[in-house]
């Protein structure tokens, strides 16, 4: 991704990842998909867009910073999962959860990287955004998988996320 941010627009970068996973998806539809209910519909394109916001900011993130800098971010995913499974779902946290990190050093501070300290916690920002939305739409993608097939979810996420782009 980091190689892509060099010399691919982050609108590129959606759209193409985007249309193929959406070919991928649309490839199950003789397989039975489900005619949605309007608020369904809405579900699925909230799917998406909120899947299409997570890949603007992720690409952002690596425009400011290296993945080095960043990576220690993808831990915010594990409160984010923990809390939107306990409140959408009922999932009570189990022990595995006390054997996750719950704080991660990030090297920004350390003033090796040749950065300013601006670009990095922009670059901070824009994972820990992605993260959150990658979160939502994981949590929302799987109440839409309990009632579609798996095929039609790929397809909505991947053909909606196109919609932040635009």
């Amino acid at each position: 991704m980091r190689r892509l941010t060099s010399t691919e627009s982050t609108a590129s970068i959606i759209i193409y990842f985007s249309l193929m996973c959406a070919v991928a998806g649309l490839c199950t539809l003789p397989f039975g998909w489900i005619w949605p209910t309007a608020d369904q519909l809405v579900a699925l394109v909230l799917i998406g867009v909120i899947g299409g916001a997570s890949h603007i900011f992720l690409p952002e993130s690596f425009r400011y910073a290296p993945g080095s800098v960043t990576a220690p971010f993808d831990y915010a995913a594990i409160p984010w999962g923990t809390a939107l499974g306990y409140m959408l779902f009922g999932e009570v946290p189990g022990r595995d959860l006390a054997r996750a990190p719950s704080w991660v050093e990030t090297p920004a501070g350390n003033g090796r990287s040749g950065r300013n300290v601006v670009s990095i916690y922009t670059a901070i920002l824009f994972k820990v955004l992605s993260t959150a939305c990658f979160a939502v739409m994981g949590a929302c993608a799987r109440w839409a998988g309990e009632v579609f097939p798996v095929g039609e979810v790929v397809f909505s996420r991947s053909f909606f996320a196109i919609i932040p782009v635009a």
